[in-house]
């Protein structure tokens, strides 16, 4: 049976190991139910998952290889993580919940997700300066117009339309891409899809992060090594010095 609302993440065992503090700052501002999408977690991750809500396991859907080698846009860690980037669609419609949040698991929320629950449809963040300068250096997108956006924080209701799109166009045009932020971005603009720009205070790039910033991306191999260090400061009894 579905549930009214909830959250949901997906973790392979290269991130499980942040599944605990991702739970733990999501622990003291939500009592929603929880589901984990299994992308392909160790035994221990998923004992983990299973103690903080629902356990789902990933469908078998056939992602077609991508037709680009590495490259200064897209080193070898994100051609070696594409599978799970750009499974996320259909991990979403996997949801057993009526109206879901979405949170990557390197997203730290620090005030209540309530609001988000008010959002019209699909909702996401445009992706910060930094992300738009590399879409822009590279020449991510085939228009200049297109505004990268970011998946690290959704919000949709029960069979969305949006999501379904992007499901459909990562099954016939996913050869093409690395990322699944990207995919999205050039979907939405070039069908000019309905959908909601949440404020940037839900996914905020650490660095530019604020007082009343409701989640922080700790997005990157930067970011990840400052969830570490605030893992290593709770095992140690020590407060974060930063």
């Amino acid at each position: 049976m579905d549930h009214p609302r909830g959250i949901i993440t997906g973790c392979d065992k290269n991130v499980e190991m942040f599944l605990p503090w991702w739970f733990d700052n999501l622990q003291k501002h939500s009592d929603l139910p929880i589901a984990i999408i299994d992308y392909g977690l160790s035994d221990w991750g998923k004992r983990a998952a299973q103690n903080m809500g629902t356990l789902i396991q990933k469908k078998s859907i056939s992602i077609a290889k991508c037709k680009h080698q590495p490259s200064k846009a897209y080193p070898k860690r994100r051609h070696d993580a594409r599978d799970t980037y750009l499974y996320k669609p259909f991990g979403l419609q996997q949801s057993p919940f009526n109206q879901t949040i979405w949170l990557d698991v390197d997203c730290k929320i620090q005030s209540s997700l309530d609001l988000l629950f008010d959002t019209p449809g699909f909702g996401i963040v445009i992706n910060d300066s930094y992300g738009q300068e590399w879409a822009q250096k590279y020449k991510i997108f085939r228009s200049s117009d297109t505004l990268l956006l970011n998946s690290g924080v959704l919000v949709f209701k029960k069979n969305c339309s949006v999501i379904k799109a992007w499901a459909d166009k990562t099954l016939s045009e996913g050869a093409d891409y690395v990322l699944e932020d990207v995919l999205l971005s050039e979907l939405i603009f070039d069908k000019k899809l309905p959908i909601t720009y949440l404020p940037e205070s839900y996914n905020a790039y650490w660095p530019l992060a604020k007082e009343d910033t409701c989640i922080v991306h700790y997005k990157n191999p930067s970011g990840k090594a400052i969830i570490l260090q605030e893992m290593m400061a709770k095992v140690c009894g020590a407060p974060d010095a930063r």
